[in-house]
């Protein structure tokens, strides 16, 4: 079959000449059953107004923003929270400086008493002690507090700088560790 307009050959079933577009009359067939009219359409609401939608890439530089403010204030938060919860003093270290101090009270003992095995007498020299072997941990501040005469006994004391003015005594005559002073009893 062929375009009566423009000679283009055409499918038997076509509509249009795919070359002019010329409209082809339907060719005549058994009359089938009439086709029932479409339903009316349902009103159609009108379309929403486009006057405040902007492109993706736009809306994508907010959410950018938004997440931006969200994790400075979550920075600010944290800090905040960090500062107030130490309140100027470290919860963790005061437990390991304490610990430390007491160890280094119960070596320079050791050392008083290896002192006193070699020279049959206590020193108040912190240097004697450190060359019988004391070694003091960095930033802890030992020193021998008194001395009861030669052999009667001793006291240390000891504090650390994470330990926030807290100072520890090693009483010789009392046999021990104490928070008080020596003499004062209240052993740790």
């Amino acid at each position: 079959m062929f375009c009566p307009a423009c000679g283009a050959g055409r499918q038997p079933t076509a509509l249009y000449c795919e070359s002019c577009g010329t409209a082809f009359q339907a060719a005549p067939a058994a009359s089938p059953a009439p086709t029932p009219a479409p339903p009316p359409l349902a009103p159609s609401r009108p379309i929403p107004s486009m006057a405040g939608y902007r492109p993706l890439p736009s809306r994508l530089a907010d959410y950018v923003v938004l997440l931006a403010i969200g994790l400075l204030l979550a920075v600010v938060a944290v800090t905040v929270v960090a500062r107030v919860g130490s309140n100027g003093h470290n919860a963790q270290t005061s437990p390991g400086a304490t610990a430390r101090v007491k160890s280094d009270l119960r070596n320079a003992a050791i050392a008083e008493e290896t002192f006193l095995t070699d020279y049959d007498t206590y020193t108040p020299s912190l240097s004697d002690l450190e060359s019988e072997g004391l070694d003091v941990s960095d930033d802890d501040v030992i020193s021998v507090v008194a001395l009861d005469g030669t052999q009667g006994g001793y006291c240390l004391s000891g504090t650390a700088p994470d330990l926030h003015g807290k100072t520890w005594y090693y009483d010789s005559e009392a046999g021990g560790l104490s928070d008080r002073p020596c003499g004062e009893g209240g052993f740790a």
